[in-house]
């Protein structure tokens, strides 16, 4: 029900050309949709990527697709305010901006950040083993970006 609500808005914020520039700031909460493309490349949109906004600062940063990385600098939003990342589910489409994401805000930040995700099953890792083999301090494909995540499982 939450995701169809946050589709249907995100379809009506796309059909304006205007809708990457809007500015979610003076809004109480609001969603801002950065990305809705679909799994295969879809002209002028990012994969699935949203903000949810409390006042004037992104504050959760929901699924990180292909071109979040890009939007969320688009729409100014501050890697300093995010309080938490949320991955529901381990599609590239819905995770493949997620170091492009970190690695942008890996300096304005003193804390970790926390990062949610999927428990796992059969045919993907659970979250903790998919960071893991992402940033690992000593095994990661970006071991660079170990300070961000914080110390894993």
């Amino acid at each position: 029900m939450l995701r169809s609500l946050i589709v249907g808005l995100g379809v009506t914020l796309m059909a304006s050309s205007d809708a990457l520039a809007q500015s979610c700031a003076g809004n109480p909460i609001a969603v801002q949709v950065l990305g809705s493309g679909a799994p295969g490349f879809v002209r002028d949109r990012a994969n699935t990527s949203y903000l949810h906004w409390i006042g004037n600062q992104a504050k959760i940063l929901v699924d990180a697709g292909g071109g979040a990385y890009v939007r969320f600098g688009q729409v100014q939003a501050k890697f300093s305010d995010l309080a938490m990342i949320l991955v529901s589910h381990l599609h590239p489409d819905h995770s493949s901006d997620l170091p492009g994401v970190l690695w942008s805000g890996r300096n304005t930040r003193n804390d970790v950040l926390p990062i949610v995700g999927p428990s796992g099953n059969e045919a993907v890792p659970a979250f903790n083993e998919f960071l893991m083999r992402l940033f690992d301090s000593k095994n990661g494909s970006w071991e660079v970006l170990s300070s961000v995540v914080g110390p894993g499982p």
